[in-house]
């Protein structure tokens, strides 16, 4: 072809990430060629694509794709708070962990977004959780004056696009 690939590659351990900028023309197909087989995700997407050696793309009105190469498949993802309920001016703690088809996963980042009762985000207790090893902890100091009920904790893995959600209970002091 008359134009060239930018190709960016990042490695965190065993994992790979491989950023492609899409020429000017976007409605240009392409095939990356890994080399060996490998578990790739679109990160953009959280789509699995398979345990492949090549990815091929298509047109696209992005203008950049992402992908995850990993050794193994990520299986789920849980969460899970210490206990069911906390009080107003606890500190809740909330287990993040990453299983995965074979052996003990790389470094993997989890947003984590804490909503209210009502269903709103709590932005300021709202994270980003590095997993080593594919364990993860999140603290969230809730206030005195925090709204009591059902609280729900969303997580996904920036990788993979695997998600998972616990509820947890926050009663008055």
């Amino acid at each position: 072809p008359s134009w060239r690939a930018r190709i960016f590659r990042q490695k965190e351990g065993a994992n790979l990430y491989v950023g492609y900028v899409r020429p000017a023309d976007k409605n240009t197909s392409w095939v990356l060629e890994i080399g060996a087989k490998k578990h790739v995700y679109n990160c953009l997407t959280g789509k699995y694509l398979g345990l492949v050696d090549q990815i091929k793309g298509g047109a696209s009105p992005q203008p950049a794709d992402l992908f995850a190469l990993l050794p193994y498949q990520v299986t789920e993802l849980r969460v899970a708070s210490v206990k069911p309920e906390w009080k107003t001016g606890e500190r809740a703690r909330i287990n993040l962990t990453l299983n995965v088809d074979q052996g003990t996963p790389s470094r993997h980042a989890i947003h984590v977004a804490v909503r209210r009762p009502d269903g709103s985000e709590a932005k300021h207790y709202t994270a980003n959780v590095m997993l080593t090893a594919g364990k993860g902890t999140l603290e969230i100091p809730f206030a005195l004056n925090d709204p009591t009920g059902k609280w729900r904790i969303d997580a996904r893995d920036a990788a993979t696009g695997m998600e998972a959600s616990a509820k947890i209970s926050l009663i008055s002091r």
